[in-house]
């Protein structure tokens, strides 16, 4: 069924109801997309017939449980254009909305029983805030908080990957003067002596017309063990009025307690560069950056991918994060070897924003045209903006071979990649590391390491652990035992968490022999 702000697609099993609103007209819609409701989540249909110039609207009633989106909405009655469970009916579309409800009575009576819930959207989701990001893919939510205005604490922080089993439920305070989305951790008491710019279970939010907060709690509370919330923890709004305690300084992590690690989520990533439209492949970083040139042409793209957001003078750990891809022009009538630099917003649209140096372009330029159809992408990072700045953007690319990994990894956490690290025990491994040798024309080639704990069983380290090197599963090697010493805590988080740690890395040819594996991982701190 065809209505004003969407349709209804009725099967077996599932009413869907997929909004194609206007953002300025129907925001919050827009944002939501789509809905599913289980035929036997639907406890009864409410038609209001359209008058002559008057629109009408078809909702749905929703038995008690099995939808946890309205109890995040800001208001308990929303109009026909805010509710998500509604679409408006204009006067021309008054007969067959009459025979669609009709029949969508009839077979919400015969539906089978099930404990399915109604859905919202698609994951993975992703939420900017004032002072940090929130990322979502159905099992990890990863917090990372940034901007000079944030608080040091939780911007020492670093990102944070935390699976839903270590949440206990999530809680909204709608954006007005002020406003946040809090995570309930399932360990620990809640901190009420700490304000929510010091909370690091909490992401402020900005003032949002389309409400995306909303979406965002409500996925991921779909998604949490049944432990619900008492009425009070869960909406701020119906506690009692208590006078504000004086916020106290965030706290030290005790020894022991989870460390900090310098790592990206590569399913956040892969979810910006999937919604591009694009045939995109990671380039290696190796540790290295790259200022992108004549970029003080293209401020107004900078300044859309950036939100107008700014960073200070200085201020790198503030950087706002982005997506370059890289485009070889080849009929590029100043420089048949450049390489065009587009940004990804946070729908995945290009933008230009410059281009390569020119003395880096004329190296890779005919690597990245035999892509064909596929375009190479890195992480960027935009800096400055404000009064009386302009925005800068820099690249981490590596400046001696631009070729894709042989193994990329579209999910795990990526080790930020700022030294060099060597692996032992190769020559064992041979048969396995020859399926990923470079080329003829190539020096190295890029891969992507898997990391894991093993136990030493003999010698004078037996009963500690080892970090075994593996591509695609298989064992190619290991790091030192001193190097081990330092990166077993961050292997042995990110896998409690449920996640693979991963890192950049090459194989080549030692004295044309013998293959050999170095690894790019984070700086001992």
């Amino acid at each position: 069924m065809a209505a004003a702000d969407g349709t209804a697609i009725l099967d077996d099993s599932t009413l869907t109801f997929e909004f194609t609103a206007s953002g300025w007209r129907q925001p919050f819609k827009a944002a939501v997309g789509q809905r599913v409701f289980p035929l036997d989540a639907i406890d009864d249909v409410t038609y209001k017939v359209p008058g002559r110039v008057r629109n009408g609207s078809v909702s749905l009633k929703l038995k008690q449980g099995r939808d946890n989106l309205r109890e995040f909405l800001k208001d308990d009655k929303p109009s026909d254009s805010m509710d998500p469970d509604c679409l408006v009916i204009a006067p021309e579309q008054a007969a067959y909305a009459e025979l669609f409800v009709a029949r969508l009575r009839n077979v919400i009576v015969q539906a089978a029983a099930s404990d399915r819930p109604v859905t919202t959207g698609t994951l993975p989701i992703e939420l900017k805030g004032s002072d940090g990001t929130a990322f979502f893919d159905g099992h990890h939510l990863y917090l990372e908080f940034s901007g000079w205005t944030t608080d040091r604490a939780k911007k020492d922080l670093g990102g944070r990957s935390v699976p839903v089993t270590a949440i206990r439920g999530v809680q909204v305070r709608h954006p007005g003067m002020s406003g946040w989305i809090r995570f309930v951790p399932v360990e620990g008491p809640p901190r009420s002596d700490l304000s929510p710019t010091q909370d690091p279970h909490t992401l402020c939010l900005n003032a949002d017309a389309a409400s995306r907060y909303v979406i965002f709690a409500a996925a991921v509370a779909r998604a949490l063990p049944r432990q619900p919330l008492s009425a009070a923890e869960h909406s701020p709004k119906a506690a009692p009025n208590k006078p504000k305690p004086k916020p106290a300084p965030a706290p030290s992590p005790p020894h022991g307690a989870t460390t900090v690690i310098p790592m990206l989520s590569l399913s956040r990533e892969v979810a910006l560069t999937h919604s591009s439209g694009l045939r995109l492949r990671r380039l290696p970083t190796g540790g290295e950056r790259v200022e992108v040139v004549g970029e003080s042409y293209y401020q107004p793209a900078l300044r859309t991918v950036a939100e107008g957001r700014t960073v200070a003078p200085g201020a790198l750990g503030d950087a706002i994060e982005a997506i370059a891809v890289l485009v070889p022009e080849p009929h590029n009538r100043y420089d048949s070897k450049a390489v065009r630099i587009d940004l990804l917003d946070k729908r995945g649209k290009p933008h230009k924003a410059g281009y390569l140096p020119r003395y880096l372009a004329a190296t890779c330029h005919d690597d990245l045209a035999r892509m064909g159809k596929e375009f190479g992408y890195c992480p960027a990072r935009i800096m400055g903006g404000g009064r009386g700045r302009s925005y800068g953007v820099h690249l981490h690319l590596s400046l001696d071979v631009i070729r894709p990994f042989r193994n990329p990894h579209t999910t795990g956490f990526l080790l930020h990649p700022d030294r060099q690290v060597t692996v032992t025990k190769e020559h064992s491994h041979q048969a396995v590391l020859s399926r990923f040798a470079p080329g003829p024309d190539e020096p190295r080639a890029w891969v992507m390491a898997e990391l894991s704990l093993v136990g030493i069983t003999s010698g004078k380290y037996r009963g500690e652990q080892a970090i075994e090197v593996s591509l695609d599963g298989e064992r190619v090697g290991e790091t030192t035992r001193n190097q081990a010493r330092y990166y077993e805590r961050f292997v042995r988080e990110i896998r409690a968490d449920g996640g693979q740690a991963l890192c950049e890395g090459y194989v080549y040819p030692k004295n044309g022999e013998q293959l050999e594996v170095e690894l790019f991982l984070p700086k001992p701190g």
